[in-house]
């Protein structure tokens, strides 16, 4: 069946960066499974993309193909969290930068 490796990876792609989103400290939905898990599960979904791919395209356009799905979906996901309303943890609310120092604009 021609095309079946394409939607394979294709889905696995999705499912690689829904995996690594959920195992990340700045995710915006809370996860049930640990995070260490998740992110194995990730990379080797994002290994079965890239083999999928590469069975559909070739190397070279497999390589980028899997790239090019993996990398909107990780850039989709904060986006659909967001819309979905979806509350981030609870110390994300917490800055992570350091205030600076208030000094005079006036020369001494």
């Amino acid at each position: 069946m021609a095309g079946a490796p394409g939607l394979l990876a294709t889905l696995a792609a999705l499912a690689s960066a829904l995996a690594l989103y959920l195992a990340s400290p700045n995710r915006g939905w809370q996860p049930g499974a640990g995070r260490a898990g998740l992110r194995a599960v990730g990379g080797a979904l994002a290994l079965v993309s890239l083999g999928g791919w590469i069975v559909e395209l070739g190397v070279g356009a497999g390589l980028c193909a899997m790239l090019a799905t993996w990398m909107l979906a990780l850039v989709a996901l904060p986006y659909l969290a967001w819309w979905t309303n979806a509350s981030p943890p609870a110390d994300a609310h917490r800055s992570r930068t350091v205030p600076l120092a208030r000094t005079s604009l006036e020369s001494d």
